[in-house]
Protein backbone atom coordinates (compact mmCIF):
# COMPACT_ATOMS: atom_id res chain seq x y z
CA UNK A 1 0.00 0.00 0.00
CA UNK A 2 2.86 2.37 0.80
CA UNK A 3 4.26 1.97 -2.74
CA UNK A 4 0.88 2.87 -4.25
CA UNK A 5 0.49 5.96 -2.07
CA UNK A 6 4.04 7.10 -2.86
CA UNK A 7 3.44 6.61 -6.60
CA UNK A 8 0.22 8.65 -6.52
CA UNK A 9 1.85 11.45 -4.52
CA UNK A 10 4.83 11.59 -6.90
CA UNK A 11 3.09 11.07 -10.25
CA UNK A 12 -0.62 11.93 -10.00
CA UNK A 13 -1.40 14.45 -7.24
CA UNK A 14 -1.32 18.02 -8.59
CA UNK A 15 -1.29 16.97 -12.26
CA UNK A 16 -3.66 16.75 -15.18
CA UNK A 17 -3.76 13.43 -16.98
CA UNK A 18 -4.70 13.26 -20.67
CA UNK A 19 -5.84 10.42 -22.89
CA UNK A 20 -4.63 10.11 -26.45
CA UNK A 21 -7.10 11.01 -29.18
CA UNK A 22 -9.17 8.08 -30.34
CA UNK A 23 -10.65 8.22 -33.84
CA UNK A 24 -13.74 6.09 -34.30
CA UNK A 25 -16.07 5.41 -37.22
CA UNK A 26 -19.79 4.69 -37.29
CA UNK A 27 -22.31 3.72 -39.95
CA UNK A 28 -19.79 1.72 -42.01
CA UNK A 29 -17.35 4.65 -42.08
CA UNK A 30 -19.91 7.30 -43.07
CA UNK A 31 -19.44 9.09 -39.74
CA UNK A 32 -16.18 9.73 -37.94
CA UNK A 33 -15.57 11.09 -34.47
CA UNK A 34 -12.62 11.95 -32.28
CA UNK A 35 -12.58 11.40 -28.52
CA UNK A 36 -10.08 12.53 -25.91
CA UNK A 37 -10.34 13.30 -22.23
CA UNK A 38 -8.49 14.87 -19.34
CA UNK A 39 -8.82 14.69 -15.57
CA UNK A 40 -7.09 16.75 -12.89
CA UNK A 41 -6.13 15.54 -9.43
CA UNK A 42 -5.20 17.77 -6.50
CA UNK A 43 -5.23 17.75 -2.74
CA UNK A 44 -5.51 13.97 -2.56
CA UNK A 45 -5.43 12.70 1.01
CA UNK A 46 -4.92 9.21 2.39
CA UNK A 47 -7.54 8.05 4.83
CA UNK A 48 -7.19 4.51 6.20
CA UNK A 49 -10.41 2.53 6.40
CA UNK A 50 -11.08 -0.29 8.84
CA UNK A 51 -10.83 -3.79 7.39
Amino acid sequence: MKKIIDFIEENVNGRTLFTKELVYKLEDGALEGVYSDQISFSNLKYSPTPT
